[in-house]
C-alpha cells in the first residue's frame, strides 16, 4: 500500500492511497491552518473506527445477520503535550 500526500498551502494537504481516491486535510487555525477539512488525528480516528466497523460488518454479513442499522462511536482524548 502506498499513499501520496501534497501540500496545497500553509497546513492544508491533499492525499490519496491505492484507491486513487483524493481526500484533504487541514489544521486548526491556532496552528495556521484554514480548517477547511478534517485534521490528520481526527482522520486516524476515523481510519480506525472505519476499520473496525468494516470488519464487523463483514463477520455479520457472512453469518446471515440481518443489519439493519450499525454504527461506531469512539471517543479519544490528545495529549496536551508531545
Amino acid at each position: 500500500m502506498e499513499a501520496i500526500i501534497k501540500q496545497v498551502e500553509g497546513l492544508t494537504f491533499v492525499a490519496k492511497a491505492d484507491s486513487n481516491h483524493w481526500i484533504a486535510i487541514d489544521g486548526p487555525k491556532q496552528f495556521f491552518g484554514s480548517e477547511a477539512a478534517p485534521r490528520p488525528m481526527e482522520l486516524l480516528l476515523i481510519a480506525l473506527g472505519s476499520c473496525t466497523a468494516s470488519d464487523v460488518a463483514a463477520i455479520l454479513q457472512k453469518k446471515r445477520v440481518d443489519l439493519r442499522e450499525f454504527h461506531v462511536k469512539l471517543r479519544a482524548e490528545r495529549a496536551e503535550e508531545h
